[in-house]
């Protein structure tokens, strides 16, 4: 809201769990702390007979190496 100048109005925005919200959801999630997790979910996700969400958290030190 704050980025396209709309006052925010008794509301405090953040953003969900996506983890949490995808397994509700009844899918497999992961939050990926490192290169070598990252690759390892990803080929392993294709073997799943379930949708996979892999969250990557923008700024994770991990990224910019």
């Amino acid at each position: 809201m704050r980025q396209v100048n709309i006052r925010p109005v008794q509301v405090k925005p953040h953003n969900p769990d996506f983890v949490a919200l995808a397994k509700a959801y009844g899918c497999d999630a992961i939050s990926i702390g490192s290169q070598e997790e990252f690759e390892k979910e990803v080929v392993g996700s294709f073997s799943k007979d379930k949708p996979t969400l892999i969250e990557v958290r923008e700024g994770s030190s991990w990224l910019l190496s």
